[in-house]
């Protein structure tokens, strides 16, 4: 005879929650179709939905900075406003952080955007710092899929050989906490560290083709829209010749992404969810334990970085992003 106990234990009730949170979630959005008022939109959806009461929490100067942290961001002048929202909310959230920020930027990034971005940083937090570097020539051959500036995050380990880590982060993100924790993961020789891409769901793996993805393990796919990167290990092991090599041959909508998992096959760290969460449906990366429930919910409840990626652009004028970008004046 069936046990039917097991129905409510802990990890069948959270996905339950789950589910029913996504169908509140289609339905509050269905509701805020027929209401014209973008403020009145909001304030439903604040009501409702748990990630908006991730608000901006102004930085508070009697705070000792005891940790510093080098961080990258890589864009060009397309998504300098966006990029401005995300440098804004990891100042807001800095607490014990002082940030060396590093802007990999194209050439001819204009001088109005680099003293945007410093006037943000200086009033935001000052015992932060930003830099900025142009990227070099040595990906103009590359496949293009969207913009150059995806392979700008492949030359951190040729632009700052000064460096032994540094943390990466896309620009179409917002920062819920500050990175005091991740600072402190020792990658040993892994190269990179990131956290599980929704690719690695069954149904989504079997539509990938390729060398690359014959020779990736299903299941440790990392997304690189968050990285900790290892540049002292890439570059003993001059890998960024070879990425250069691979970028010129490969065509996919990801580029950058597929080539830091093939090359860094074996030695790559996991982080949790809550440094990289993307706000789409996961039901099928729960069933399929790609992310834990507990991980989910850790990140639903407690984001330190919310991602923007793919569909979720669509929410970014709802939810936490809004509150930032106001903070930015943008």
């Amino acid at each position: 005879m069936p046990n039917n106990s097991s129905i409510f234990s802990p990890v069948h009730w959270r996905r339950f929650l789950f589910f029913t949170s996504e169908i509140k979630k289609i339905l509050i959005n269905l509701l805020c179709c027929f209401i014209p008022s973008k403020k009145r939109r909001f304030k439903i959806r604040k009501s409702f939905f748990p990630l908006i009461k991730h608000i901006p929490r102004e930085n508070n100067p009697s705070i000792v900075k005891s940790e510093t942290v080098n961080i990258a961001f890589c864009f060009d002048e397309n998504v300098l406003l966006r990029s401005g929202v995300a440098i804004t909310s990891l100042l807001y959230n800095s607490k014990e952080c002082r940030y060396n920020i590093c802007c990999v930027v194209n050439k001819g990034f204009s001088e109005f955007g680099r003293q945007m971005l410093r006037s943000m940083v200086e009033k935001r937090d000052p015992t932060s710092t930003i830099i900025f570097i142009e990227a070099n020539s040595d990906f103009d051959r590359s496949f293009v899929w969207k913009s150059t500036a995806v392979y700008y995050r492949l030359m951190l380990p040729c632009l700052l050989p000064d460096l032994d880590e540094i943390i990466y982060a896309d620009t179409d993100v917002v920062f819920c906490d500050n990175l005091a924790g991740i600072n402190r993961i020792n990658l040993g020789s892994d190269l990179i560290g990131g956290v599980k891409d929704i690719i690695n769901v069954s149904s989504v793996w079997r539509r990938q083709k390729g060398d690359f993805f014959r020779k990736l393990t299903p299941g440790k796919y990392l997304n690189s829209g968050f990285l900790l990167m290892n540049l002292k290990e890439l570059r003993d092991r001059n890998l960024y010749a070879e990425w250069v090599k691979l970028s010129e041959d490969y065509c996919g909508e990801y580029p950058d992404q597929d080539i830091l998992n093939y090359t860094c096959e074996g030695r790559k760290t996991l982080l949790p969810l809550k440094y990289n969460f993307i706000p789409q449906m996961y039901m099928k990366a729960l069933r399929e334990e790609v992310y834990s429930s507990e991980e989910y919910a850790e990140a639903f409840s407690a984001p330190v970085m919310i991602h923007y990626a793919g569909a979720a652009k669509r929410l970014s004028e709802e939810e936490p992003f809004l509150y930032y970008a106001k903070a930015a004046g943008i």
